[in-house]
This record gives structure tokens, sequence and C-alpha cells, in this order.
């Protein structure tokens, strides 16, 4: 039984319609804006902290990083490069890197309270161990990888690990600050 004619010229207009703005609906969407991030700015202070709590050694590392969307990771890395004498006679120079290594990924905001995904890798030379090879130093490296929640504006300590060389320790601290858009 065939279509009255009124029906099957307006169901012809509407594929015409959909099959002719198709392509102008699909490049909308893939020119759509991502949803809008706030930033934050992260102060990580590195304490080195001396038996009996008080503060020796501060290091401060800063990071801005977006939340609220796709973000890109915010990666810190600084530090040296120790030469140690290698090879037969010690002629040869191999150098290790030492330094301070920082990666915070996946940032959420939920009232006030900013949740992250941080790894942290620290490594230098010993200070005061004798080394069991002569001429080669002893190198120390601490590496922390958890999800950690911050209060905005509040310095929170994410990481402590003793220290193998005495009785102090190592803490590592966050604070995260909104950075206000005019």
């Amino acid at each position: 039984m065939p279509l009255p004619k009124p029906f099957t010229a307006a169901l012809l207009t509407v594929v015409v319609t959909v099959v002719a703005f198709t392509p102008a609906i699909v490049h909308a969407q893939d020119k759509a804006p991502d949803s809008p991030l706030t930033h934050y700015k992260l102060t990580y202070r590195l304490l080195e902290v001396d038996a009996n709590g008080k503060i020796t050694n501060s290091r401060a590392y800063f990071a801005i990083i977006g939340a609220g969307g796709d973000s890109a990771p915010a990666k810190i890395r600084t530090g040296d490069k120790f030469p140690i004498a290698v090879g037969t006679g010690g002629t040869d120079i191999q150098y290790q890197d030492i330094g301070t290594d920082i990666d915070t990924f996946h940032p959420r905001i939920y009232d006030r309270q900013l949740s992250l995904q941080v790894s942290a890798a620290l490594s230098s030379v010993a200070k005061s161990a004798p080394s069991p090879v002569p001429n080669v130093p002893i190198m120390r490296q601490t590496r922390w990888e958890s999800s950690v929640v911050v209060t905005l504006d509040k310095p929170t300590i994410i990481f402590i690990s003793d220290n193998f060389s005495d009785t102090g320790k190592t803490e590592l601290e966050l604070t995260a600050t909104e950075i206000k858009q005019p």
C-alpha cells in the first residue's frame, strides 16, 4: 500500500534535512569547548627534619594544574648529574642523576578539597655514610606514590619517611591554592 503524497513529501524533506545538516552537527560537536578548568597553584615543600622535630632544610617546588576537565599532568624535575669514577683505575666517568621528581595527575575538586595522584622521587648522595667501595659514594633514594586529598589553602604533610643515615625524617608538604580568574 503506497503512502499518501503529503506524508511521502514530508518524510523526504526530513531525510534530506538530516543528511544535509549531519556534517555540520558533527563538526560543531568536535569544536565544542571542553568543560572549563579551574587552575590551582601547587606548592610542594620538601622538609628535612631532625630527631627533635626541627626543620634543618627546606626546598620549595611550584606547579600549576587544572581541575574540572581533561588536564595534563604537572611534572617537576630538578637535580644534578653526579660524577662517579668507574672502570679500571677509575679513569672513566659515569653520571648519576640526583634530585627531586614530583608528578601530579588526575586532580578533582570536591567542596574545597583537592584530590589528586602524587608520585615523588628524591635521590641524593649520602653525607656521612662510609662506602663499602673506596671512592664510590652511597646514593640515597626515597619514592612515594599515592592518592592524596588536601584542603585548599592549608599546608598538608602528604608523605613522611624515616632517614636511613640518622634519626631524622623527610617530609613532603603540599599546599593547593585556587588561582582566581578575573
